[in-house]
């Protein structure tokens, strides 16, 4: 008989043990009376009584004859009986308190099935829970034991237990591969099965399960999975399958995903936009990476500087988003601005390439006035544009404060100003 009714262990009311408490256990060779005994209460969780009574008690003999203990018997808390009712996990000496022996838990056998189906216990959700989050029991028979408990009816569609498998095998920081795997395939049948069985939590974890692993397509089809199960994505769902997608260079689908989650304005938290900004200019993706930019600038979610400066390299080297790179310097802080020599040095130089010399000129004087104060290579990498150009008074006067600051020209700049003033001679 299995029983599924719960009471929050605060309301658990104690009674004296009775007769109908106990279920005929067809191995008592396995199991004895006088040292296990199993019962359940209608208004509280299967607990278990483990005492060793005298060989000629009265107790036992009334036992064995099918007799009815004193009323005054008392039961002991289930904290007394090793029991800890907040679905704590079960140790070894529980486990062997009720039987179950390393072999039965290891085992290949379906022996730990067999062994609960000869004590025909009368089982109940909580009872069934710490046996899922038991550390005991390796994760396919983990699985294994959940497809024999909702067998019954009593378990059927049963969010609880399948959010604790999900647990139980994903929370691994390494996850086996062939119980992740398994696991999601029993899910997708819940899913398609039974409606409102899965959750979005369940999917989150299986999807970092999925990431953890390197497998950034399996990822994606649980993040599928999400609509089809009548699941709501959060934030979490977004991050984690972006995550997992980057991680194995499938940056296409990532984006289908970054825009998903900007269409539902479902941004992260800082750190992670800054990850999010990271991936996608890894993945020269660039342009998209300052969409997501501009989104958390707007939702004042402003990412790490390392990301913001990584994606202002990165712009800066394509012709077509120089200026969005330059936009970016506004941001700065006076604080930033200060050591921000590099960011600014990537943008002048990708104007320059792109001969865009007035646009450089302009920040090269913003970097005179408000910083950061430019160094050798600003100033060789302005020069040698302006010469190119054919502006040589401004080349020579840059050349001649350059000097004035105790900088140097390299030879490149001086070949060039050479070069370009004997074309005009």
């Amino acid at each position: 008989m299995i029983s599924s009714t719960q009471t929050p262990p605060s309301q658990v009311i104690h009674k004296p043990l009775i007769s109908s408490h106990f279920t005929v256990i067809e191995n008592p060779s396995k199991f004895s009376y006088q040292n296990h005994r199993f019962f359940s209460h209608s208004s509280s969780i299967s607990e278990i009584e483990t005492e060793n009574h005298d060989s000629t008690s009265s107790e036992e003999v009334e036992l064995e004859n099918g007799g009815v203990f004193d009323d005054t018997h008392d039961v002991s808390s289930s904290q007394e009986l090793g029991l800890n009712p907040n679905f704590d996990e079960i140790n070894d000496a529980q486990m062997s308190s009720i039987g179950l022996t390393d072999q039965e838990l290891e085992g290949d056998n379906g022996s730990l099935e067999s062994s609960l189906d000869s004590m025909d216990l009368m089982l109940n959700e909580e009872f069934v829970v710490r046996l899922l989050v038991s550390p005991l029991i390796p994760g396919d028979h983990l699985i294994r034991f959940y497809k024999w408990v909702s067998s019954r009816n009593e378990f059927k569609g049963n969010t609880l237990l399948l959010s604790e498998l999900v647990r139980a095998i994903c929370n691994d920081y390494e996850p086996k591969r062939k119980d992740v795997y398994a696991l999601w395939d029993l899910v997708k049948e819940m899913g398609e099965k039974e409606s409102g069985v899965v959750n979005a939590e369940m999917l989150n974890q299986l999807i970092s399960a999925f990431s953890r692993l390197g497998k950034g397509k399996a990822a994606y089809e649980a993040f599928g999975k999400f609509e089809e199960f009548g699941c709501v994505l959060n934030v979490d769902s977004y991050y984690l399958t972006i995550e997992a997608l980057c991680k194995r260079s499938f940056y296409d689908w990532a984006t289908l995903v970054v825009q998903k989650m900007l269409d539902a304005g479902m941004l992260p938290e800082s750190e992670k936009v800054g990850e999010i900004i990271s991936f996608l200019c890894k993945g020269y993706k660039s342009k998209e990476a300052h969409v997501v930019y501009l989104a958390a600038k707007r939702d004042n979610k402003y990412p790490p500087q390392k990301a913001v400066n990584f994606l202002i390299s990165c712009l800066s080297k394509v012709d077509e988003t120089v200026d969005l790179a330059q936009e970016a310097l506004v941001d700065f802080s006076d604080e930033v601005r200060k050591h921000a020599i590099n960011p600014f040095s990537w943008v002048i130089r990708g104007l320059c390439r792109k001969n865009d010399i007035e646009c450089a000129k302009k920040l090269f004087a913003e970097m005179m006035e408000k910083g950061p104060t430019p160094g050798n290579a600003i100033f060789n990498i302005v020069i040698n544009s302006l010469s190119k150009a054919g502006d040589m008074e401004d080349a020579k006067r840059l050349l001649k404060l350059m000097e004035t600051r105790g900088l140097k020209p390299d030879v490149y700049t001086y070949s060039v100003i050479i070069s370009v003033t004997q074309r005009v001679v």
